[in-house]
């Protein structure tokens, strides 16, 4: 409460609702700049070791022969006064007696459903998320069965419930008390938690940790 009530005086315009509303818009923007392979638009919203680590992720799918990958919320879109929750929050102080010269940091829980797969350069199939049709892990390179080059894709934002997955991430969202309104909230910190029996069912985290699992299974073979 502590950390929330300096959140509410040293950040222009705060409020609990209207943080879980920007939450929520940070954490789409980031999945989808990563999906897209935006460094510049990362790099604006993640913190540098929260960057480094995205750039190996993006890396790692390029050397794999990933060509394009597709993101999107999948429906039901997240209700942030339902779907976001704040977990925790803290103070990082670089000066005592200077409470702008400091960081806040605030944990928030994320519940939604996330479309995603993988094409490579021929535009067939590589990987994906919810191949099961909803709360089945990533599957790996396709068999046969794979669109061909001239099938028509999903495009990004598809609802296609094929491709979907319940997802609960749980990410640290970090602001400088100093910057005033131009000041934003970044990626800071991703937790691993086991929490989907909660909401949704076989929930599971995110866009990121699914490519981090997929790098993980490339660097195996």
């Amino acid at each position: 409460m502590y950390s929330l009530a300096k959140c509410k005086r040293l950040v222009p315009g705060w409020t609990l609702p209207s943080f879980k509303r920007e939450a929520l818009g940070v954490y789409e923007a980031t999945c989808r700049a990563l999906a897209a392979g935006d460094r510049g638009a990362l790099r604006r919203a993640l913190t540098p070791t929260e960057y480094a680590a995205a750039k190996a992720q993006l890396r790692a799918r390029e050397q794999a022969g990933w060509a394009r990958v597709e993101w999107a919320l999948a429906p039901p879109r997240p209700d942030p006064g339902r779907d976001v929750e704040v977990v925790h929050a803290r103070l990082v102080m670089a000066n005592a007696k200077d409470e702008r010269a400091g960081f806040a940091q605030v944990t928030v829980r994320v519940r939604c459903r996330h479309s995603f797969e993988a094409r490579d350069a021929r535009g067939r199939v590589v990987a994906s998320g919810g191949g099961d049709g909803g709360g089945g892990g990533a599957r790996g390179p396709s068999s046969s069965s794979s669109p061909s080059p001239s099938s028509s894709a999903p495009a990004s934002g598809s609802s296609d419930s094929n491709r979907a997955v319940d997802v609960v991430d749980t990410w640290v969202l970090e602001r400088f008390l100093g910057g005033g309104p131009s000041a934003r909230w970044r990626l800071a910190g991703r937790l691993s938690a086991a929490v989907g029996s909660e909401a949704r069912g076989r929930g599971r985290g995110g866009f990121l940790e699914w490519l981090a699992s997929r790098k993980g299974a490339s660097e195996e073979k």
